[in-house]
C-alpha cells in the first residue's frame, strides 16, 4: 500500500505513490489505482488506452524490474476491479482496446507528446485548452502523440487563471 518509487523518462526523474503494488504466486506485479468512483469514465480509459497515471507507475516499475506489470483500477465506491485483461486478475472487468494497443504503446505516445509540448514551452507556446478557446495549427499533436481534447474544464485545476465565472 501505498509504494512510494521513483523513477526517470524522457524528460526527466519520476516519482509517485502507487495505492497497491501486488504480487502474485509466480512474482508476476501488478499496480491497482484506487478510485472513489468514476467507473465508467477510467473504463473508457482503458479501452481508449488513456490511462495515463497507470502508464506512469507502470513505466516506473519496468524500470526497476525490467518487465511491465499488469495494472488495474479498483473503483471503491461500485466494487469494480478494471484490468485491460485477464492475465493478472482473472475475475476484473475487462476493457479490451480492441485494437491490440497496451500501456507500452500508450508511454511511447506520451514520450512523443511531451517531447512535442516541450518544445512548444521552449518556444514560448502554451495552450489552454479550456472551453472559450479555439484550437490551432499548434493543437495538432504529431503523428504518434496523444490527441488533445478539444477541451476538458472537468479537471481543470487552474480556473481561476483561465477565466472567471460570471456569478463572481
Amino acid at each position: 500500500m501505498e509504494k512510494w518509487v521513483n523513477g526517470k523518462f524522457v524528460g526527466g526523474n519520476l516519482c509517485g505513490a502507487i495505492d497497491m503494488l501486488v504480487k502474485n504466486q509466480r512474482g508476476d506485479e501488478a499496480v491497482i489505482d484506487l478510485k472513489w468512483s468514476g467507473g465508467n469514465y477510467r473504463r473508457d480509459e482503458l479501452e481508449n488506452n488513456r490511462h495515463l497515471q497507470l502508464a506512469v507507475y507502470a513505466a516506473i516499475r519496468k524500470e526497476a524490474t525490467g518487465h511491465w506489470p499488469e495494472h488495474a483500477y479498483f473503483i471503491i465506491s461500485e466494487a469494480r476491479l478494471l484490468a485491460q485483461n485477464s492475465s493478472f486478475f482473472t475475475d476484473a472487468e475487462i476493457c479490451n482496446t480492441g485494437d491490440g494497443e497496451d500501456t507500452s504503446a500508450l508511454w511511447e505516445s506520451f514520450e512523443k507528446t511531451w517531447k512535442w509540448r516541450r518544445s512548444q514551452l521552449d518556444e514560448g507556446l502554451i495552450e489552454l485548452t479550456v472551453q472559450g478557446t479555439t484550437a490551432d495549427e499548434n493543437s495538432v499533436s504529431p503523428p504518434g502523440a496523444i490527441p488533445i481534447d478539444e477541451h476538458n474544464d472537468k479537471f481543470n485545476d487552474y480556473a481561476a487563471l483561465t477565466g472567471w465565472t460570471e456569478e463572481l
